[in-house]
């Protein structure tokens, strides 16, 4: 029993759940989720973590199953909750806990962290006495228990910082109001003592006063941006703010003093970053607040950039993000924008913003000793590509945006000196002279950045014949920094000049000259960096509008071998992800082309596929370039089975985990594979197993589509091998999808099953119907029903017009069903579907079906049937309506009807672009509807109603019919 449960027990499997033998650790696993529900539980752990003489790792696991067991079962709802007695009585001793304070700082933390998630739940209505338990402590005098304190403090205002309710809100900012006072001055006094202590070298002293003022900014920092409202600030902000304006210059200085070696300086810089963070925080947060320091601000930055050795490289973020694009309404937008504007003119003038740049260029823009290290360690992921918001919290991308920026809002000033800083691109340094390389690489990387800015000033393809092309060339090892940079450069040209924002072309032989020059930069004897770099240059050069496959093809073979040489090469997934993407560009850009020389590819594929077994997202990266091969080898695509198929099936197995990364583009494979089989092997068909697993499972929308869209090409790959094994299953789950309760979703799926439907009636028009015969009355019902989804009723009304067309027998065999099911006469029955059908023929939207409605409809008219009698008028309203769309020249003497397939349709070099297209025209070619044209369909059968009906009713029912409708009809006939 749980009371039974003894401190000693529960020690020992958390004793063994830090062991290393994995039968014991998975015996401790079991034991303790079979406790983490019983009664005292929790209290036995905050017992054990709190008596300091066992063991730390004891002490630890204790820790981390308490801080779990808050997550699962702290809150009243979650099944198993802690009672409310017990829960009570841990809340007194974790506050009781402070006063003796832990001595492990890890297990603090997560103590504090744990504390925190229950004041989340609990504060203020269980728990009122927590903060003004906490503010109290950490006006104690014992260092270690007020740094808990401090600590705990600081993870609590971070817990309600994190809650967005209005409610929770309101509490927030009254917890601000009530405590921001106190800590703003404590951390005035103890980052003040730090200073003094540090620059009297007390060391002891100082670490002591600069971590409690780390951890009170820290809480401070939560408060600002959360906890205040701009309408109402704290009385105290413009205090706050000063302070830091008054102390970042006083810590900038004492950070340059203690050197980087000293053990304060690391804590002190990043007490400095702390700092900033709150200037760009507030900033974003409450821009109206933070307009007065703008200034300081910027002057703060500015004078950093230009006047110190080393940088704290948050005061560049700052200065970069403080152009004002935060949120606020437009009245103060306005406001802010003109005072900011006001602000640059002032500190950032013609006299220094050359300067500026210039620094930015020679202090931030050269390579660092890091990153040639990092290149000679880490080749393949050194150029990883970022997106996003990740520039802002990286130095070199971040001083790359403050320099557009500037350059930007000081063009006119700035460009002569960039210029000037540009031509010293016509020097050529010594291989050994690496500072020379690295300066040009600097001015390289200028140039890339202003491509958009100074295409008028520059000609690239004279620039690049004159200078790239002579550093591409140099082979010497230290050259590599520039033929690298070169190759970025080219990449970001040509892109500019495919976007059209210079609105210039460059020569067509240039091209081949950029073809050229990539493939020197892809030399199997290349440098690792620059390949990669050079092959996303090649990536930008090809997926363009003006591509020529013909001027590309005496390069492609030389291509392909460096870029699958290249990818057997790399180790990373990032840089094979990378390489890939380029591959798959290839492959979509040059097309069957690629066939002769993709048998390496083909080979190596299986072994990338078998050693990505850990790595998803890359198997997502060789299905992009599988789907793309496929579609360059079309059918000759069935030499890669044995290993395609069996990627297929892994891929789109929903009992995989991996399904859930891969299935996409699995289906995606799947499809394109299908579309491009010669024949329906035997593998092909046993794969359908899968689709039969994920139509049973898929009631989500978008995995329901891709899959009745694989469907639909194995119904016409197959055809009637296929019908004969699954019809009576695929009957079965139609029903389901489309009628059943818990799946039913109006307009949604419903529609693309009844696409799959009318495919299998237009193929197979006399057994279609037999099969899915439980499916017809419910559909002619719903067909009853005029304020059906339009969507649907346009392919129910196409689903009918078939089958009414091909298999009249099956249509009047549902309209006898529907009228006994419902007490009715078939011929009322007819008849309101008629005056339906005519009435919402305008809600058909495809051509195909709005004729095929009127030659069914037509097809119907020479039966002696009341309905259709009564509704002769309507149809032949019907009909003219869409021979106007199928014979659009008849004004002319042209009565061909458009949508009638001939030879030329069929058989010419557009006709059909995969083996799918080719089978999809061949069915159409037996399609009444591409077959038969509708003037004269509706001719022969107003002659069959004369003979039949006789001349006198005959007369009388064209009688009913309007005289221009009549005189249309006879202009169509010819």
């Amino acid at each position: 029993m749980a009371e039974n449960l003894s401190i000693e027990v529960i020690i020992k499997a958390l004793a063994q759940a830090t062991s290393q033998s994995t039968s014991d650790l998975r015996e401790a696993e079991q034991l303790l989720k079979l406790w983490e529900t019983k009664r005292t539980f929790y209290l036995s752990l905050q017992t054990i973590f709190s008596n300091y003489e066992i063991q730390t790792n004891i002490r630890w696991m204790a820790v981390l199953y308490f801080k779990n067991g808050v997550d699962r079962y702290w809150r009243r709802s979650a099944p198993n909750a802690i009672s409310e007695d017990e829960k009570a009585m841990l809340r007194i001793r974790l506050l009781s806990a402070i006063n003796n304070p832990e001595p492990v700082n890890q297990i603090a933390t997560q103590i504090a962290v744990l504390l925190s998630k229950i004041a989340r739940v609990d504060f203020p209505r269980h728990w009122p006495e927590l903060v003004p338990f906490l503010l109290e402590a950490v006006q104690c005098n014992h260092n270690l228990k007020r740094n808990r304190a401090l600590l705990t403090l600081h993870h609590v205002i971070k817990a309600f910082a994190s809650k967005c309710l209005f409610n929770d809100r309101v509490i927030f900012s009254q917890i601000a109001n009530s405590i921001f006072s106190y800590l703003l001055q404590q951390w005035i006094e103890n980052t003040d003592n730090y200073i003094k202590f540090a620059s009297q070298q007390q060391n002891n002293e100082a670490s002591v006063m600069l971590n409690s003022s780390l951890l009170i900014l820290k809480v401070l920092r939560k408060l600002v941006l959360y906890g205040i409202d701009e309408h109402k600030p704290l009385s105290e902000f413009k205090d706050f703010m000063d302070a830091l304006f008054h102390r970042v210059s006083i810590l900038l200085n004492l950070r340059g003093k203690l050197g980087a070696n000293h053990a304060l300086s690391q804590p002190t810089e990043k007490l400095l970053i702390l700092i900033l963070k709150i200037f760009i925080g507030t900033q974003d947060q409450h821009p109206v607040l933070f307009s007065p320091y703008i200034a300081s601000s910027l002057q703060m930055s500015i004078t950093f950039i230009l006047s110190q050795e080393y940088l704290v490289k948050a005061v560049v973020f700052t200065c970069s993000r403080l152009s004002p694009k935060m949120k606020m309404n437009h009245d103060d937008e306005v406001k802010i924008t003109k005072n900011y504007q006001e602000v640059v003119r002032g500190i950032i003038n013609q006299e220094n913003v050359s300067q500026i740049c210039q620094t930015l260029i020679s202090r931030f823009f050269i390579l660092t000793q890091k990153d040639l290290f990092d290149w000679e360690h880490d080749p393949e992921d050194y150029d990883t590509e970022t997106g996003g918001e990740e520039w802002k919290y990286s130095l070199r991308p971040c001083t790359e945006s403050l320099f557009l920026v500037i350059f930007n809002e000081y063009e006119v000033s700035v460009k002569p000196a960039i210029l000037q800083i540009l031509s010293g691109v016509a020097t050529f340094p010594e291989p050994d002279d690496l500072n020379g390389i690295l300066t040009k690489d600097a001015i390289y990387n200028v140039t890339r950045l202003l491509s958009s800015q100074l295409y008028k000033d520059i000609n690239f393809s004279e620039w690049f014949g004159n200078y790239l092309l002579k550093d591409i060339k140099n082979g010497h090892p230290n050259y590599k920094i520039l033929r690298r940079r070169v190759a970025s450069l080219i990449e970001t040209w040509m892109s500019e000049y495919q976007h059209g924002m210079n609105l210039m072309r460059l020569p067509p032989s240039f091209r081949s000259t950029l073809y050229e020059t990539i493939l020197l930069l892809l030399d199997p004897s290349e440098d690792v960096v620059v390949r990669i770099t050079a092959s996303s240059a090649f990536r930008t050069i090809i997926d363009d509008f003006d591509f020529s496959v013909d001027q590309f093809l005496p390069y492609l073979e030389k291509y392909a071998l460096h870029l699958f040489q290249l990818l057997r090469q790399l180790n990373s997934c990032d840089a094979k992800m990378r390489i890939l993407s380029v591959i798959s560009t290839m492959i979509d850009r040059v097309g069957s082309q690629i066939t002769p020389f993709s048998s390496e590819l083909m080979q190596y594929l299986p072994q990338l596929w078998q050693d990505s077994e850990e790595h998803n997202m890359l198997r997502c990266s060789i299905l992009c370039t599988l789907t793309g091969l496929i579609q360059a080898l079309k059918s000759s695509s069935v030499q890669l089975y044995p290993f395609l198929l069996p990627v297929i099936q892994f891929s789109t197995d929903i009992d995989k985990p991996p399904h859930i990364y891969l299935i996409d583009d699995g289906m995606e494979l799947w499809k394109v594979t299908l579309c491009h089989a010669p024949t329906l092997t035997n593998d092909l068909l046993h794969l359908f197993q899968n689709l039969q697993q994920l139509l049973e499972k898929g009631f989500d929308i978008e995995n329901l589509k891709r899959s009745l869209d694989v469907l639909k090409s194995y119904i016409i790959l197959g055809g009637y091998d296929f019908m004969k094994v699954y019809s009576n299953w695929l009957a079965d789950l139609f029903f389901r999808l489309i009628y059943s309760d818990d799946t039913i979703r109006p307009g949604g799926h419903a529609i693309d099953v009844l696409k799959v439907l009318e495919l299998i009636f237009r193929e197979f028009p006399s057994e279609g119907p037999q099969v899915f015969q439980n499916l017809l009355p419910r559909i002619l019902e719903d067909s009853l029903h005029p304020q059906e989804y339009p969507p649907k009723m346009s392919i129910i009304l196409a689903l009918l017009g078939r089958l009414l067309l091909q298999n009249a027998t099956a249509f009047f065999a549902t309209i006898d069903m529907v009228a006994t099911r419902n007490g009715q006469d078939n011929e009322d029955i007819m008849k309101i579907l008629i005056q339906i059908w005519t009435e919402k023929i305008d809600v058909i939207l495809k051509p195909e079906h709005r004729k095929l409605s009127a030659l069914a409809l037509t097809s119907v008219l020479p039966l002696k049937n009341r309905a259709v009698c009564n509704s002769f008028s309507l149809i032949l309203n019907l009909c003219v309506d869409v021979l106007h769309e199928v014979c659009p020249d008849h004004s002319k003497g042209n009565l061909q009807d458009r949508l009638v397939l001939g030879e030329k349709e069929m058989f010419g070099p557009d006709a059909a672009d995969n083996e799918e297209e080719t089978r999809t025209r061949q069915l159409a070619m037996k399609d009444p509807v591409h077959n038969v044209p509708l003037n004269q369909f509706i001719k022969e059968r107003l002659d069959t109603c004369h003979v039949a009906y006789g001349p006198t009713s005959f007369t009388e029912l064209m009688d009913t019919v309007d005289i221009e409708v009549k005189q249309q009809l006879v202009k169509f006939f010819g």
